[in-house]
């Protein structure tokens, strides 16, 4: 058995709530459009540093999606920030940046720079509440990407209607079902690939009644099995 010594020291991966959280981007251009694109879909409170903005950044801080400061860099930017991204071609700046965020703490990731990095951005994949993260820990980004797109020709955009429709049931049968072991039960039966060829052959607004409709037969059945067994 390997040490922890001779272990692979592997990324870890992590799923992180931005919601209304600081982060900080410096860079305007095409890269880091993207990245608060992605930035933006989890309601992160974005600030860019940045002397000049392309493409729909200038529109998004025009509407006050975002906060611009019209600058370089300046120590202190990053001052109550959660997360620290680095989109800019000044090599010497981005190291800069990079000392200054690890100094106070925060996460940050420094574009095509991964030894300056104390994360990496995955290829990601969204279908709803459905999200699918490829990393090769920076080996090969582009096999991420490639691996991404199998992904994304797999998992269609049914997923989306499920997962949205299994969220609503979920909280119901919380409130629903009051026996534990029954719901662990249905929803173990709504994992089946007979539930995603529902999905698939169905329109959305039909989707949860007909969902409703088999764990409605089997609570009954389930109810019969304990009659059967209580008159035995």
């Amino acid at each position: 058995m390997k040490t922890p010594a001779q272990m692979r020291k592997n990324l870890f991966p992590l799923m992180m709530k931005l919601e209304e959280q600081r982060v900080v981007v410096v860079g305007g251009g095409t890269i880091a459009e993207r990245k608060v694109q992605s930035l933006l879909e989890c309601g992160a409170a974005i600030t860019i540093v940045s002397p000049r903005l392309k493409g729909s950044l200038n529109q998004l801080a025009a509407e006050g999606h975002l906060i611009h400061h019209a600058r370089t860099y300046q120590p202190g930017d990053l001052t109550g920030a959660v997360l620290a991204i680095v989109a800019i071609n000044n090599k010497e700046a981005g190291k800069t940046i990079a000392e200054d965020a690890k100094r106070a703490n925060i996460p940050v990731n420094v574009v095509d720079r991964p030894e300056l990095c104390t994360f990496i951005v995955p290829a990601v994949l969204r279908r709803g509440h459905l999200t699918m993260a490829v990393s090769t820990g920076g080996a090969s980004p582009a096999w991420a990407r490639h691996i991404k797109r199998h992904l994304g020709a797999e998992y269609g955009e049914e997923f989306t209607r499920l997962f949205d429709t299994l969220a609503s049931l979920r909280q119901a049968l919380m409130h629903e079902i009051d026996d534990p072991a029954l719901r662990r039960e249905i929803l173990l039966k709504l994992t089946d690939d007979s539930i995603l060829e529902l999905t698939r052959s169905l329109p959305a607004d039909e989707l949860e009644p007909a969902l409703r409709k088999l764990i409605s037969e089997w609570t009954r059945g389930e109810s019969a099995a304990e009659d059967t067994d209580g008159r035995a």
